[in-house]
């Protein structure tokens, strides 16, 4: 095969233009050290990378939630510190450790005073926000947690701290074991419903009926085929008519919330739901509220988060201040509500210390449980402060890997571009010698 002057020439400009255009790669590189400039000039760094910058964003929000939860933790220390030197206060020798048998009415008035102004000021503090929610509100934290009734009991989110009496009304919950449906008869209902049971059925029609004291309600489900909703068992109740009037219920205040899954799955004797306006205290003390810290969140088979795997930020305020009561006494374990009591008793005409003595025991231990639960949120906070430290050792690393990954050495990307300058001149070099002159080189 004969080979021509054009046919050297068109190789010499291919590999010409290859040599510019990796010299102009290289003087890229060199410019901004980036090992790749778009996904398919190296994908396997580019899919590194993408990997990389996922687990960095992961982690600032991490960290972005640590420190929001820290300084909201340090708020709830600052108070609770406030309320626990109240409560020190309280049990000095100015005030309660004052009281004798000795002391005149007059003399106790003076202390009634101070206690009363005390036990105000720590339901103010308890009321205390961060941001946009309350502190101590445990699960509820967007509405104040605290509040009197009109009796001037303590209420946690209309809960009797000492009772546990819902004056929000009575309620039922009923689960089909993968959700739950929450049935709230309403605070005028009350407990008229107290002792009774709920059950929900599927059947040709809508309808609710009351045998002794279980309530059944029958939901149309149109044959089989189709599933009912909460809007159809709060109609149905609600349009009970007498069934429900009959027993001083009030249809119309019935609201329900939460799934409902197939009423035949929840129709069986043994998962009729109990209608109460009592709750239960523990529940509310130790509720959960999690927030993902990078602690590899997952979930349980019926979609609730597994404890270990995330934090909890929950800071329900009854167990700062103490819930229910003495079983063999009587004698409330809230602080505010033992103040109360203390005042009311020193306000008396007929007290003596035999009758305050159990009262000035309970609250000691009130003090006790308050400086137990700062000493806790130390604990957390020291736990947080580790995890801290974790998260910005986790930062570092990926910061490291991606410049590895995504980055070049500056050193070696100049020197490259250098290289890619030599072979280039060299490229231009070798053209004088492999293109011969032609006729139009000696016409110009």
């Amino acid at each position: 095969m004969r080979i021509t002057m054009g046919m050297i020439s068109s190789q010499y400009k291919t590999r010409l233009n290859q040599s510019l255009q990796a010299l102009s790669n290289a003087n890229l590189r060199a410019s901004n050290f980036r090992s790749f400039n778009q996904p398919s000039d190296d994908p396997f760094a580019a899919a590194q990378t993408y990997q990389v910058r996922r687990d960095t964003e992961r982690n600032e929000n991490y960290q972005s939630n640590l420190s929001n939860v820290q300084s909201s933790l340090k708020s709830a220390e600052s108070t609770v510190r406030l309320v626990s030197n109240v409560v020190s206060n309280a049990n000095s020798t100015d005030v309660l450790g004052a009281v004798n048998g000795t002391m005149t009415k007059d003399t106790r008035s003076a202390i009634v005073e101070k206690m009363r102004s005390m036990r105000d000021s720590i339901l103010s503090d308890m009321n205390a926000k961060y941001s946009d929610q309350y502190l101590f509100g445990g699960a509820g934290a967007g509405t104040a947690p605290f509040s009197l009734d009109s009796s001037g009991n303590l209420l946690y989110r209309g809960v009797n701290v000492d009772t546990g009496v819902n004056t929000n009304g009575a309620s039922a919950k009923i689960s089909d074991g993968t959700s739950a449906t929450q049935i709230n008869f309403g605070k005028e209902n009350g407990g008229k419903l107290d002792n009774y049971t709920i059950n929900i059925q599927t059947g040709a029609s809508d309808g609710v009926s009351v045998s002794g004291t279980a309530i059944t309600v029958t939901l149309n489900n149109g044959g089989g085929n189709v599933t009912p909703t909460k809007e159809q068992l709060q109609n149905a109740l609600q349009n009970a008519g007498s069934t429900l009037s009959d027993l001083g219920i009030d249809p119309a205040k019935i609201t329900v919330s939460g799934d409902l899954k197939d009423a035949a799955t929840v129709s069986k004797t043994d998962e009729k739901a109990a209608i109460t306006d009592k709750v239960n205290l523990d529940d509310l003390a130790n509720e959960k509220v999690y927030v993902d810290l990078g602690f590899g969140l997952q979930f349980d088979g019926e979609g609730n988060i597994l404890s270990q795997s995330a934090y909890n930020t929950a800071l329900p305020g009854i167990t700062f201040l103490g819930y229910g009561t003495d079983e063999t006494t009587g004698i409330p374990n809230n602080v505010y509500s033992l103040m109360n009591k203390l005042a009311d008793l020193l306000d008396s005409d007929n007290v003596s210390m035999d009758t305050l003595q159990p009262y000035l025991d309970a609250f000691s231990s009130a003090e006790n449980n308050l400086t137990t639960q700062i000493s806790q949120i130390g604990a957390k906070e020291t736990f947080l402060t580790s995890t801290q430290t974790h998260l910005e050792d986790v930062s570092s690393n990926l910061l490291s890997k991606d410049n590895d990954v995504e980055f070049l050495n500056p050193a070696n990307a100049i020197m490259d571009w250098m290289n890619q300058q030599f072979c280039y001149q060299a490229c231009l070099q070798m053209g004088t010698n492999i293109l011969q002159p032609t006729l139009m080189d000696f016409l110009k």
